[in-house]
C-alpha cells in the first residue's frame, strides 16, 4: 500500500505562519500572504516541498490531517477554518457540484416525455443501489423529496 505524504506538524506550521481570519496563511518571516496566484487551489512551499493551503490550515488548527479535507460551501478558494471539515471519500465526492443533469440538482432528473404529467424524477444512491423516490410535477417537490431521503439515509452530517 502506498504511504501517505508527510505533512508538517501543527507546531512547525505555527512556527512558520500566522493564520488570517480571511482564510490565508501569513509567513512570519516576511509578513506576506502565501499561495499561488491563478491556481484554483492555493499552494504553499515549505522546505522545498509544495502543499495545499487548505490542508495546512486544517492541520494548523486541529493538529492532524484527515483522509480528505472538504470545503463545506464547495468554494475551493474559501479556506476559512469554519468552511473546512474532515471528510471521507464518500462525503468529499458527494459534496461536488452536479454538472451532468439538466436540473442542476443532485438526484433530480427531468424526463422529456410529452405524455408525462410529472416529468421530474427524484432518486438517491446508497452502496451502489439506486432508489427511486418518485415522479413530481415540479422541480421543487422533487428536491424536497431528495433532501428528506438524504437525511433518512445519510443523516445530518451530509448537509
Amino acid at each position: 500500500m502506498k504511504s501517505r505524504r508527510k505533512y508538517p506538524t501543527q507546531k512547525r506550521l505555527q512556527e512558520l505562519f500566522t493564520y488570517c481570519p480571511s482564510g490565508q496563511l501569513v509567513r512570519r518571516s516576511t509578513g506576506k500572504y502565501v499561495g499561488s496566484e491563478g491556481n484554483p487551489y492555493s499552494r504553499v512551499c515549505i522546505d522545498y516541498d509544495v502543499y495545499y493551503a487548505h490542508i495546512l490550515i486544517f492541520i494548523y488548527h486541529h493538529g492532524y490531517r484527515p483522509p480528505f479535507t472538504d470545503h463545506k460551501d464547495r468554494d475551493i478558494k474559501n479556506n476559512c477554518i469554519g468552511n473546512l471539515r474532515p471528510a471521507n471519500a464518500g462525503l468529499n465526492s458527494w459534496n461536488r457540484k452536479c454538472r451532468h443533469n439538466k436540473t442542476g440538482q443532485r438526484g433530480v432528473g427531468f424526463k422529456k416525455d410529452s405524455n408525462r404529467k410529472k416529468p421530474y424524477e427524484a432518486y438517491i444512491h446508497k452502496e451502489g443501489i439506486k432508489y427511486y423516490l418518485g415522479y413530481f410535477s415540479c422541480v421543487e417537490a422533487a428536491i424536497i423529496a431528495r433532501k428528506k431521503a438524504e437525511v433518512r439515509l445519510y443523516g445530518e452530517t451530509w448537509k
